[in-house]
């Protein structure tokens, strides 16, 4: 299995390595000026690569070949799941479905949202590391947006969508959901869940209320339910 690395893409031949892959590559792995390695920067394209310099924080490298490779799913899952004010517990959330493979991640402000100190910077650092460890080389798209904002984007019009809420009214199962396009979308609600008013309103826009089952989930747990569940059943 290769063993992969992230790379900021200079020009089309030219690569470098930041950050703590440095001291990996130069210190655990030993690798130095010559040797090769596997670099990604999440659009999807492996570059095979050599070092042409070593310095304390940066690895120079210059590209020998580089192949597109094949996503390991074959079904695209957005997430559009609501903030919450401990980031520890949105931040492994990200983690896990970043592994799992997702299309997107839609950061929700709904209206029980609490206050949170999001940082894209340190979301994206969990996910490039996330996509190493799984060698997954697709980066997933991820916007913070209003949830009002979901129901503009005409694209979702091509997709199943579900929504999973608390209130007792009728919803079906995933395990007895069809998925009869190519990806879905299925939306999280804060721990306070979603209101009347902003369940109704995905309704009226197409969404599927599901359930998740019987216990009262934690939101990131709902999440990495939600998408893991999708991927066993269009796997």
């Amino acid at each position: 299995m290769l063993q992969l690395f992230w790379g900021k893409k200079i020009n089309d031949s030219v690569l470098i390595v930041e950050g703590d892959d440095v001291g990996h590559i130069t210190k655990s792995l030993r690798q130095k000026v010559g040797d090769q390695i596997d670099l990604i920067d999440g659009s999807g394209v492996i570059y095979h690569c050599v070092i042409t310099n070593v310095a304390r924080n940066q690895i120079d490298t210059v590209v020998m070949s580089s192949g597109i490779a094949q996503k390991y799913w074959n079904h695209a899952i957005t997430l559009g799941i609501s903030l919450l004010k401990n980031l520890d517990r949105i931040e492994w959330l990200v983690e896990k479905i970043v592994e799992l493979g997702v299309e997107s991640i839609l950061f929700l402000h709904c209206e029980r949202s609490q206050k949170s100190n999001f940082r894209i910077d340190r979301i994206n650092r969990i996910v490039q590391a996330a996509m190493k460890q799984s060698n997954n080389v697709y980066m997933p798209d991820i916007q913070h947006i209003k949830y009002i904002d979901v129901f503009a984007n005409q694209k979702y019009e091509l997709y199943n969508k579900f929504i999973a809420h608390c209130e007792d009214t009728n919803k079906l199962t995933l395990k007895h959901t069809s998925f009869p396009k190519a990806k879905s979308i299925v939306l999280i609600g804060p721990e306070g869940d979603f209101t009347s008013n902003e369940i109704e309103l995905a309704i009226q826009n197409g969404f599927n209320p599901i359930s998740l089952g019987q216990s009262r989930l934690r939101t990131e747990t709902a999440g990495f339910y939600a998408v893991a569940a999708i991927k066993a059943l269009t796997y």
